[in-house]
C-alpha cells in the first residue's frame, strides 16, 4: 500500500486493486496563546486579560466587563480581612516589578515574541513567529478626581502599590487595567494565529487597540471610626508641633508613608474621645469649617449632640460635594464638612458659653466616634483699618477683648523681642500646625480667603511691645509691631 500525503489530503493507494481512500478534513491543532503564569491561564485575545478576582474562603469572585457591577457610587465590598491590594488578583502577577519611571507605582508588562519568549506558548509545539502587547495595572483611590470611566478624565494623580494597605479612610479605590495585545502567530500549524490584529499593524497604533477595565472596590468596616479632622484652610503639607497633626507631604514624618504626597490630606488625629477638650478644635469662629473623615460610613449617617443644649454655638454636617471650593485636596464620600456657627458681628446677642460636641456614627446617637470642646470664640469685625484703641473699644462694646499673641499664633519673632513660640513652617512662612497652639496654628491661614476672614490681614493684639508700640498678628500667624495710632487691617475679638 502506498500512502500519499499533502497539506489537505491523506490518501491510501492499493497498488494491486487500484483504490484510493482520502480525507478532505484538515487535522486541527490548537492556536498559540500568551500566558503570564507558565501556561496555566491562556490568553488568546485582549478580552481574556480583562478580569480581576479575589477569594473568600473556598469561593472565588471573578469580575469581567460582562459582570462588573461596580461604579464610583457602588463599589464592590471587599472582605474585612483583606489588608493589602495583593489580596486582589489580576492578569498582572502580584510580583511584577514596577518600572523606575512609574510615578503612579503602576505595574507594567511590555512583551514581544523575540525578547520575551517565556510568555508565548503553543500546545502543538509549533514555533512562535510573532506577537506583542502591553499590560498596565494602576491602583488609585477615588478622591483625587471626579471619576469617569473615560481614562483621560479619570486618570489619577497618585497611585498605590500592590503591597500597600487598603485604608478604609480613603473610602474606595479603583483598579485600572489597560490592555493592548496583537495576535500571536506560529510558523507552521493549523491554526497558526490567535485572534487580534497582526503585530505589524498593532505596532503602528497600539493605543487605538487598547482596552480599559476598571473595578471599584471598598473595604468593609464593621465598627466605624474617625480617621482625622482637617481644617480646610490648613495646608496638608504644613509642619507641625506635637503628634496630634498628621501631615501630607514629603520629608515629614515617615518617609515610607504612602500619604506623603500633595493632596493626600489628613489632619488632626483623635486624641481621646472621653476628653473632648483634648481634640481639635478648641478655638473657633462663625462659619469656620473642617472635614471629618470617617471610615465605614457616609456623612449623611452622622449625627451630633451638644452640651449645654441651649448654647448659641451650633454646627451643621454636610458632604464635601456641596462645597466645590475645597476639593483641591480631594473629595471623598466618607468626608463630612463640619461648619461651626455662632456669634458674629452685627448680632445683638454675642454671648459665648464653652460648648462640647459629640459626633455619632448613627442617627440614634448610640455610637460616639468624635468629640471636641470649643473653649474660646472669636468675632471678626469688618471695620476697615482700625487703630489699637478703636479695636479695643469695639471688643469691649460686645463684651469681648483683644486676643493675646499666644491665642492667635505660635510663631516667634526674636527681632521684635517676642521669643515665645516656634519658627515658621518650612513649606511656607506661616505658623506651624499645632493643637491648642492658637487660632492660626489650629485652623491654618493659607486658605482663609475662602471665607470672609480676610487674607493677610493684620489684627491688633493686647500685648505691648515698647513705647507706644503694640504687636499685631497677620493671617499667616506672623508677628509685627506698630505704633498704637497706626491702622490695622481688621479687628479680632476673643471671648473673655
Amino acid at each position: 500500500m502506498l500512502l500519499i500525503f499533502n497539506s489537505n489530503v491523506v490518501s491510501a493507494v492499493n497498488t494491486e486493486n487500484t483504490y484510493v481512500v482520502e480525507t478532505a478534513n484538515v487535522i486541527m491543532g490548537s492556536a498559540p496563546y500568551i500566558s503570564f503564569d507558565g501556561g496555566r491561564t491562556k490568553i488568546s485575545s485582549t478580552e481574556d486579560t480583562l478580569w480581576m478576582s479575589y477569594k473568600m474562603g473556598n469561593k472565588t469572585f471573578r469580575y469581567t466587563p460582562a459582570n462588573n457591577p461596580s461604579s464610583p457610587q457602588n463599589p464592590i465590598l471587599l472582605p474585612e480581612s483583606f489588608k493589602t491590594f495583593a489580596d486582589i488578583d489580576s492578569v498582572v502577577p502580584k510580583n511584577q516589578s514596577i518600572p523606575d519611571w512609574a510615578e503612579l507605582h503602576e505595574q507594567e508588562i511590555q512583551f514581544n515574541s523575540r525578547d520575551n519568549r517565556e510568555y508565548f506558548f503553543d500546545d502543538d509545539g509549533d514555533k512562535i513567529k510573532s506577537g506583542a502587547g502591553e499590560l498596565t495595572l494602576i491602583i488609585a483611590d477615588n478622591g483625587d478626581h471626579l471619576v469617569d470611566e473615560d481614562w483621560w478624565i479619570s486618570e489619577p494623580q497618585f497611585g498605590y502599590k500592590r503591597s500597600d494597605p487598603i485604608d478604609p479612610c480613603r473610602y474606595s479605590y479603583r483598579l485600572i487595567l489597560k490592555s493592548s495585545i496583537s495576535s500571536v502567530t506560529t510558523e507552521l500549524g493549523i491554526p497558526s494565529e490567535s485572534s487580534g490584529v497582526p503585530e505589524n499593524v498593532w505596532k503602528q497604533d497600539r493605543w487605538s487597540f487598547e482596552k480599559l477595565f476598571i473595578v471599584h472596590v471598598k473595604p468593609t468596616v464593621s465598627n466605624p471610626y474617625v480617621c482625622w479632622a482637617f481644617p480646610i484652610y490648613q495646608d496638608p503639607r504644613a509642619d507641625h508641633i506635637g503628634k496630634e497633626w498628621k501631615s501630607g507631604t514629603i520629608d515629614i514624618d515617615d518617609p515610607n508613608d504612602i500619604y506623603l504626597y500633595r493632596g493626600r490630606k489628613r489632619g488632626f488625629l483623635l486624641q481621646n474621645i472621653n476628653q473632648p477638650s483634648s481634640n481639635f478644635p478648641t478655638i473657633a469662629g462663625d462659619s469656620l469649617q473642617f472635614t471629618l473623615t470617617v471610615a465605614g460610613i457616609l456623612h449623611n449617617e452622622l449625627s451630633y449632640s451638644k452640651q449645654p443644649a441651649n448654647s448659641n454655638i451650633n454646627l451643621t454636617i454636610n458632604g464635601v460635594g456641596e462645597y466645590d471650593d475645597i476639593t483641591y485636596y480631594g473629595r471623598f464620600p466618607n468626608e463630612a464638612i463640619i461648619t461651626l456657627l455662632g456669634p458674629k458681628e452685627g448680632q445683638s446677642d454675642t454671648s459665648f458659653t464653652p460648648t462640647t460636641f459629640i459626633i455619632y456614627a448613627d442617627k440614634a446617637k448610640t455610637k460616639p466616634i468624635y468629640s471636641f470642646t470649643i473653649s474660646q470664640w472669636i468675632i471678626k469685625s469688618n471695620y476697615n483699618q482700625p487703630t489699637f484703641k478703636e479695636s479695643s473699644a469695639y471688643c469691649e462694646r460686645i463684651g469681648y477683648r483683644l486676643p493675646t499673641i499666644p491665642e492667635l499664633t505660635n510663631m516667634k519673632n526674636p527681632k521684635l523681642d517676642w521669643n515665645q513660640g516656634y519658627p515658621p513652617s518650612r513649606e511656607e512662612y506661616v505658623a506651624q500646625a499645632q493643637l491648642k497652639g492658637g487660632f492660626y496654628p489650629e485652623w491654618g491661614s493659607r486658605e482663609l480667603w475662602r471665607l470672609p476672614w480676610g487674607s493677610n490681614t493684620e489684627v491688633w493684639v493686647s500685648n505691648h511691645h515698647k513705647n507706644d508700640n503694640y504687636y499685631l498678628v497677620d493671617s499667616y500667624g506672623r508677628i509685627s509691631s506698630k505704633p498704637m495710632t497706626a491702622k490695622a487691617g481688621r479687628t479680632f475679638c476673643i471671648s473673655p
